[in-house]
């Protein structure tokens, strides 16, 4: 119940002070008024946020760029053995490898294993 309060609260506090805001003396809003007085402030702490955040940007560059330079190896790991897998050819390809069965079944095997595929 409080929550409604609050919200309607906040909205009337808004539009007052936006009204109150647009008030023109001399010619100008008191929020211009108020913002010629506050300018050079309000761009030196825009000036020094947005030093903080290119310094801040370039640090993490930086670091990424240290991170990605460090991932990879310094030396080249290679096994030298004539005796190892990496080298040994392949010279009978495997039924997985051409995706073909390499035995034909008959209609018996074939309803054994339709019926061992549907119980399982």
């Amino acid at each position: 119940m409080l929550l409604p309060f609050k919200l309607v609260s906040f909205a009337l506090h808004f539009v007052a002070i936006f009204l109150l805001l647009s008030i023109e003396i001399n010619d100008k809003t008191i929020f211009q008024s108020i913002n010629t007085v506050v300018k050079p402030a309000k761009n030196k702490i825009l000036e020094v946020s947005a030093s903080y955040l290119k310094s801040g940007f370039n640090a993490t560059k930086e670091l990424g760029k240290k991170l990605i330079s460090n991932s990879e190896p310094l030396i080249n790991d290679r096994v030298r053995s004539t005796k190892s897998a990496i080298q040994k050819q392949n010279t009978k390809p495997s039924s997985f490898d051409e995706g073909v069965v390499l035995e034909n079944l008959d209609s018996e095997d074939n309803s054994k294993l339709d019926e061992f595929l549907s119980n399982n």
